[in-house]
């Protein structure tokens, strides 16, 4: 099973441009440390509704902030009765009436009064997170993800425009930013350029089925029996297969051997692949939405028995 956070797109959160107050010196020591953990193999936050902390998806893949059914059932949240927001996700199309929050806190910085999207998830399992924090409040910042020491910082775009890259030895890929907020880049997979969607909500990473055959995925693997499903946002579980590439260059890194799910979604969508948590965990992030860079600190390698370096 793969779970895939990805490609919900929502109307927008109201008032979320006010969390650009989430200012941090551009430097990645001090300021507000926030907690990065792992539930169900994706990264969870803490977050505070209504003075009670409960954890949510920190979903680079998700183009607005919003609360899953159980989510808002769980926190005994009142609807909005004169708003419903029309969501797109791995699992086809959500409708439901928005959640009013009259407080939301995430870290030292709070937004009141809130209308927030409600949308339902496939997963038949209980989920661990109540909602998702997407691209309307992540945009507003400099998005340092941290997962290989646990933590998550929003710094303050206004501080980063003119510094350096934050690590020495980063690896500095361009992004680009689509209208929603998305953040993708340019791969190459088997030697062919492809679109990739960074998305921190999705488990592991996929290849649309419209673009598998054109970077190199056999008839026999497309026409083969599906592995499992793909859950996510909407009511549909989707199938997968699975496929290893023999290369996929992202910056001046490359993956060789890198299974990857191939999954067949209903509609157009302005990338090929998406880059799911195998991807992104073992490495250092800084998503740069100001300046459009993605900086990438490889993942330590450590020795193994025989002198083999293994990640």
């Amino acid at each position: 099973m793969i779970r895939a956070g990805a490609f919900l797109r929502v109307l927008a959160l109201g008032a979320a441009a006010s969390l650009a107050a989430c200012a941090m010196p551009c430097d990645p020591r001090p300021g507000d440390v926030l907690p990065l953990a792992l539930a169900d193999g994706r990264p969870a936050v803490p977050v505070e509704v209504n003075g009670r902390r409960v954890p949510f998806l920190l979903d680079t893949g998700a183009s607005n902030t919003a609360l899953f059914t159980d989510g808002a059932n769980a926190l005994r949240l009142p609807q909005d009765r004169m708003r419903t927001t029309f969501g797109r996700g791995v699992g086809g199309t959500t409708r439901e009436r928005n959640a009013l929050i009259g407080q939301f806190r995430i870290g030292g910085h709070s937004l009141s009064n809130l209308t927030v999207p409600v949308v339902t998830h496939s997963t038949t399992s209980p989920l661990t997170t109540v909602g998702v924090i997407g691209a309307d409040i992540l945009r507003t910042s400099e998005l340092e993800i941290d997962f290989p020491n646990q933590r998550y910082v929003l710094h303050s775009p206004s501080a980063c425009a003119a510094a350096a890259m934050p690590w020495p030895g980063a690896d500095v890929i361009p992004l680009d930013i689509l209208p929603n907020g998305l953040p993708r880049v340019r791969v190459r997979v088997n030697g062919t350029e492809a679109w990739a969607l960074l998305d921190s909500g999705a488990d592991h990473s996929t290849v649309l089925r419209g673009a598998a055959e054109r970077l190199g995925v056999p008839q026999d693997v497309l026409t083969g029996k599906p592995l499992g499903v793909v859950h996510g946002v909407g009511a549909a579980r989707v199938e997968f297969r699975m496929q290893n590439f023999e290369t996929i260059e992202i910056g001046s890194e490359t993956l060789r051997n890198h299974p990857m799910g191939i999954i067949d979604l209903e509609g157009n969508h302005p990338f090929d692949m998406v880059l799911g948590m195998e991807y992104i965990a073992p490495r250092r992030m800084w998503l740069s939405y100001l300046r459009r860079q993605l900086f990438v600190q490889p993942p330590v390698l450590v020795p193994a028995r025989g002198g083999r370096k293994t990640p």
